[in-house]
This record gives C-alpha cells, structure tokens and sequence, in this order.
C-alpha cells in the first residue's frame, strides 16, 4: 500500500509540474504579443490551469488527511480488540477449541465501543476512497491535457 501511495505522490507532483510548467509558458507568450498586452483568452487559460493546479493541490492533501485518519481509526480498533484479548486471556486459553474462542471473543466484542469504532472505521474507508477517486480524476485530466492535440488543449483553455 505504501508503494502505491508514494506512486501516487510522484504523479501529483509530476502533474503540478507539468501544470506549472503549461502556466509559465501561457504567462510567456502573454509577454511576447506584440501589444504588450495580455489576450482575454490567454488570462483565461491562465486562471484555468492555476484552478486546476490549486485543485490538484487540495485533492492531494485530502488524500493524505484521510489516509493518516483511515490510519487512526485501524489502530484504535485494533488496539480495543487486543485489548480485550488481553482482559479475557484465561477464558480465551480455557476454551475447549479455536471455535469457542472466537465465539467468546465475539461476544466480548458485542458492544456499542466497538461498534463505533468499526462505523469510525468504515467512515474513514469511505472518505478515503472518495479522495482516491478525486485524485484519480484529476490524473485523467492532466493526461488527457497531455496527450490532447492543440485544438483539444485550446478548448480547455477557453
């Protein structure tokens, strides 16, 4: 999973790099018209690409604020379930086989606490794929703009 994070670190970065790079460009040829004066088309494209960027670069930071929290919320459940391994270590060893003692277990288990923090858990999942799924939509915008023609890449633009 960590390997997949950092490879999806290194897009983003690659992504607001190329957008950067798209954005100096635009502000390049902005002061390269013969009137020293911007085009309404070029100020246009400029916002756009700098929208784009700042919403990349907020996508990326909700992706890492929901991993930490989908982080935070395994490591208390599974801190609450050895926990109560540990409460009820005799009764767990006493059991006649590894059925009756998960049965036991899962009965200990059984209680409200828990309960929420596995709903803390799935909520954390949840927010965590939503953010996976924003920053993969933006990768798909960055590469379609890559890989457009010009006429494509103008139509974005204005």
């Amino acid at each position: 999973m960590t390997s997949a994070l950092q490879q999806v670190q290194k897009q983003l970065a690659d992504m607001a790099n190329t957008l950067s790079q798209a954005v100096e460009q635009e502000q390049q040829s902005s002061r390269l018209q013969a009137n020293g004066q911007a085009s309404a088309s070029s100020l246009a494209s400029f916002s756009r690409e700098d929208a784009l960027i700042r919403e990349i670069d907020a996508a990326y930071k909700k992706f890492a604020a929901t991993r930490r929290k989908l982080a935070r919320a395994e490591n208390v459940r599974r801190r609450y379930e050895q926990r109560a391994r540990v409460d009820n270590a005799d009764n767990l060893v006493a059991a006649k086989n590894e059925r009756v003692a998960q049965l036991y277990l899962e009965g200990v288990l059984d209680k409200d606490e828990y309960r929420r923090l596995l709903d803390g858990e799935k909520a954390a999942e949840l927010d965590h794929f939503e953010a996976r799924a924003e920053v993969d939509r933006l990768q798909l915008v960055v590469k379609l703009l890559r890989t457009g023609t010009p006429a494509d890449q103008e139509a974005f633009r204005s």
